[in-house]
């Protein structure tokens, strides 16, 4: 049913697919959570925005639900990443995420070119112990002030903007 929902009336669609969350635990599938993301993620409302980040972060540090976090983050990020800086900055300033979640809210960051991004993004950037997320890091600073037309690290891009 999930497959196909996105193709009835979006408000009836959304109800089905919150009564399907908020009974996940009772699910034996698991593949559900995905597909309630991937049917969220085709009715791509502002009502299904916001269930997507409710997901990610209800699933966040779950070992249970250890993709899904990232799963909506991506649907997120293809349906519209438009207002979620703020959103993005306060995930990544919950608890400890999980790597996968980490790089994708850096880059998706990275992608809105907001300033206000900018520190979140720096603390990854300067302290984080993985050299994955630090080049992830570097890229999102890198891309938020090409985006502003402004020099940054060591002005390498000077003499290009």
């Amino acid at each position: 049913i999930l497959k196909g929902i996105h193709l009835l009336p979006s408000d009836y669609a959304l109800a089905q697919i919150e009564k399907t969350w908020s009974n996940i635990e009772a699910s034996d599938s698991v593949l559900t959570p995905t597909q309630c993301i991937e049917a969220l993620e085709h009715i791509g409302t502002q009502q299904s925005l916001d269930m997507l980040a409710r997901i990610a972060e209800e699933a966040a540090g779950q070992q249970k639900y250890l993709l899904v976090p990232e799963r909506a983050l991506r649907a997120i990020q293809k349906v519209s990443l438009v207002g979620r800086d703020g959103w993005l900055v306060r995930f990544l300033q919950q608890n400890d995420q999980d790597r996968h979640i980490v790089l994708r809210a850096i880059d998706m960051l990275g992608m809105t070119g907001n300033r206000q991004a900018l520190p979140i993004i720096q603390q990854f950037f300067e302290n984080h112990p993985s050299e994955r997320i630090r080049y992830i890091a570097f890229w999102a600073i890198h891309n938020i002030c090409k985006a502003t037309n402004e020099v940054w690290y060591n002005g390498e891009e000077a003499g290009s903007v």
